[in-house]
């Protein structure tokens, strides 16, 4: 019988944090499909199946899992399914050195060119998630971003505590376990290895679903499963202990993780049992451009448990925003996992509220008679204020968020000016039920926003804390001192730091910088309440 390592692709999670009951947007009913092999530079096959025609690429190795589920997300790009080599329909290689991650990464690399496709983005599953990230580290010119379903963890050697990381056999009916454990004793599975294929999988499928009642949503059955002589546990097993022996020495530095800077979006079940949830928490923390979707109760396969919650986050993030629901992790334990004193401590809820028929995100928090605002800088997003606003949570309500098209905010109205973004979060605080007055609280260009706020709405305001402020006499400043093309060459260096290929938000206000600069010089006078400035200066 396969180990918990084994059952599917090395190992495979489920997402916590994000909603049940999301709408999910389905591809075409019956999307061009095209088949075929592509033959590596070892002479390997490499089946692979091509679903829909958009002009963007997605690239899945693990098609025998991935493709009945994500196959829905070929509506407006081109998914290339295909099975790594010895697995699926793939060729058998039944040579542990043409067997190895590495191997992998080529063959990968080959499946690209295979395509005719310069850049693509990489959905990489289980062990899949490591591998993707290795390929990444080897051509970063051909990635775009990165997706990692339930990934194995970024050391091998890892171990995580307890509430990180689930027991494999508690989730299997152990009668029915030691049954086939006899079975192969007994030389069934060299014997008539379709047959022991069959009964193992009816066993072992169960690890990989969260909750038992959920094993007839995974999209791959026992017949199809084991129809495959590479999937017959007499020959996967030998393969995993080949995979698993390449993987022991690979090593991956912080240096070698920060040069993997596009964005990443790791998805994982709180009960996976064949990868911990502690490796895609430190998968997150580890990565400079990374967020985590949690699925709480979801184990190895949470694309089939709750599609519900992955299709949406997927087809978000592939379209170049950030989910709802995700984390920006900055501590391999979670919130609730770290107190100390017995009071019961949860990871904090995105609240989403309507504003202009767009949905913005925010995390209302604390108690206490003052109600403090924080508005980020130019493209920050809200969880850069989590340590302060968790600080001040037993004398005050805090509330921080983030600005339409930037986070977990979907795009907003346009122009993206000052008195913009004061009209949006007006609506938000109201749609929260927060109590004003309120104490605002503003980085750098946010504090522009502040102000703005303030004069457009000065009885809600009690209080101003501008921390490095933008000024608009800096700005006018910089185009008289320099000359025009100094100037000029330093607007195309800012303009360059928000491609339109990025996240919508921060581009957006940046373009409007010059209407937001004007605005707050004309919001005057701002409210008597009590202003501080809070200014560094390094020499």
């Amino acid at each position: 019988m396969g180990g918990a390592f084994v059952s599917v692709y090395l190992a495979t999670p489920v997402p916590a944090g994000a909603q049940r009951g999301s709408a999910i947007t389905l591809a075409p009913a019956k999307p061009h499909v095209t088949e075929g092999y592509i033959t590596t530079e070892d002479g390997v096959r490499l089946f692979y199946s091509v679903v829909g025609t958009g002009s963007r690429t997605v690239i899945l190795p693990g098609r025998l899992f991935l493709m009945p589920t994500l196959r829905s997300l070929a509506r407006v790009r081109r998914l290339v399914f295909y099975d790594t080599r010895a697995r699926g329909k793939s060729d058998a290689v039944h040579d542990p050195a043409r067997e190895t991650i590495l191997d992998d990464v080529r063959d990968m690399e080959a499946v690209r060119k295979g395509v005719g496709a310069e850049k693509v983005s990489l959905v990489g599953y289980s062990y899949m998630g490591l591998l993707v990230m290795l390929y990444a580290q080897a051509h970063p010119d051909h990635v775009d971003r990165i997706v990692q379903m339930d990934p194995v963890p970024p050391r091998f050697d890892a171990t995580y505590p307890r509430g990180l990381t689930e027991d494999y056999m508690a989730a299997l009916d152990s009668a029915a376990a030691h049954r086939v454990e006899r079975l192969q004793k007994e030389g069934l599975d060299r014997d008539h290895p379709k047959e022991y294929c069959e009964a193992d999988w009816d066993v072992n499928r169960f690890a990989l679903v969260g909750d038992p009642k959920h094993v007839q949503r995974l999209s791959v059955t026992a017949k199809e499963h084991c129809a495959m002589p590479n999937e017959w546990p007499v020959n996967l097993d030998k393969h995993v202990e080949a995979s698993i022996a390449s993987i022991k020495p690979v090593v991956l530095t912080k240096a070698s993780l920060n040069s993997i800077t596009v964005p990443v979006l790791t998805v994982h079940g709180t009960r996976d049992r064949n990868a911990p949830y502690g490796g895609g928490r430190e998968w997150a923390m580890s990565l400079p451009n990374a967020r985590l979707l949690t699925v709480r109760g979801g184990a190895h396969q949470s694309f089939d448990e709750y599609p519900e919650i992955v299709l949406p986050a997927l087809e978000t993030f592939l379209a170049g925003h950030w989910p709802s629901g995700v984390e920006k992790v900055t501590a391999l334990l979670p919130a609730q996992s770290r107190n100390l004193d017995g009071v019961s401590r949860t990871l904090p809820t995105v609240r989403r509220v309507g504003v202009g028929g767009r949905s913005i995100g925010a995390v209302v928090a604390g108690r206490g008679a003052a109600t403090i605002v924080f508005e980020s800088g130019l493209g920050v997003e809200m969880d850069d204020w989590r340590p302060l606003a968790d600080s001040l949570s037993d004398v005050a309500v805090t509330v921080r968020y983030d600005r339409a098209g930037i986070g977990v905010s979907e795009p907003g109205v346009q122009p993206r000016t000052a008195e913009q973004v004061a009209r949006d979060l007006h609506v938000l605080l109201v749609g929260l039920h927060t109590r004003p007055p309120y104490v605002l609280v503003g980085h750098s260009f946010g504090a522009l926003f502040v102000r703005v706020f303030a004069h457009m709405f000065p009885k809600e305001v009690s209080g101003l804390v501008l921390i490095d402020p933008s000024d608009e006499q800096y700005r006018a400043l910089q185009r008289t001192s320099l000359s025009r093309e100094a100037f000029a060459a330093r607007e195309a260096r800012l303009i360059a730091a928000f491609p339109a290929d990025g996240p919508p938000g921060p581009r957006a206000e940046f373009l409007m910088r010059d209407s937001s600069f004007a605005q707050a010089a004309a919001a005057w006078p701002l409210p008597s309440a009590p202003t501080v400035v809070l200014d560094v200066h390094t020499h």
